[in-house]
């Protein structure tokens, strides 16, 4: 299949598909949506994505893989994610799908900046929503199972009548400031086995970007 330019990836899109946007494993408007597993997409898979097809993010992701493999380029650079990992992208990123496995099962948090105007106190999600954020961890158990209980949480909210934005909100901000704690700690490690090169590398990288 020829590729064409880059393209936009972005909720929006999903309202022009015969769809419901809302089900069982997704809930999507549009300035937020939420997948709590890959089975909430499958009448939308080869729609939205194409494997080998550049897209720029509309809206920042957040995304915790609990099974299986993706290989994907981001922002030049080639990843391989496994189960456990959390991936955290603001809107501007540029992925393209290189490969992911029969068995690959995720959840997914994305909204727009504005979704999140007024709360830019917090560091992360300041630099998230920003569009200077590309973070990747890989989570231990107890790390993990916080954020799983954060995106439950968050799952249960979004379906109270009236929607309550400022709860949302609330819960996003609390997700960024755990995923702070846990990147914080990362960071510690990794300054500790780290060697020179891949520090030059990384921020080599992050300038092109």
């Amino acid at each position: 299949m020829r590729q064409n330019g880059l393209l936009a990836l972005a909720l929006k899109q999903v309202f022009d598909y015969s769809v419901e946007p809302n089900n069982e494993y997704r809930f999507i408007s549009s300035d937020l949506g939420f997948v709590r597993s890959m089975v909430g997409v499958q009448d939308l898979n080869g729609s939205l994505i194409v494997f080998g097809q550049p897209y720029r993010l509309t809206e920042g992701r957040v995304v915790l893989l609990r099974a299986g493999t993706v290989r994907v380029l981001v922002n030049l650079r080639e990843i391989t994610l496994t189960a456990h990992h959390l991936v955290v992208a603001s809107s501007g990123t540029v992925i393209q799908f290189i490969d992911m496995s029969p068995d690959c099962d995720l959840s997914m948090l994305a909204f727009t900046n504005s979704f999140m105007e007024g709360w830019q106190k917090q560091e992360l999600l300041y630099a998230y929503l920003r569009g200077r954020l590309y973070l990747r961890l890989s989570l231990d158990e107890v790390a993990e199972r916080r954020v799983d209980a954060i995106f439950s949480l968050l799952w249960d909210v979004l379906h109270d009548v009236p929607f309550p934005k400022e709860t949302v909100q609330g819960l996003i901000s609390m997700l960024f400031y755990q995923i702070t704690y846990f990147e914080k700690k990362d960071r510690s490690v990794k300054k500790q086995r780290g060697t020179r090169q891949e520090e030059v590398l990384d921020r080599f990288i992050d300038l092109v970007n």
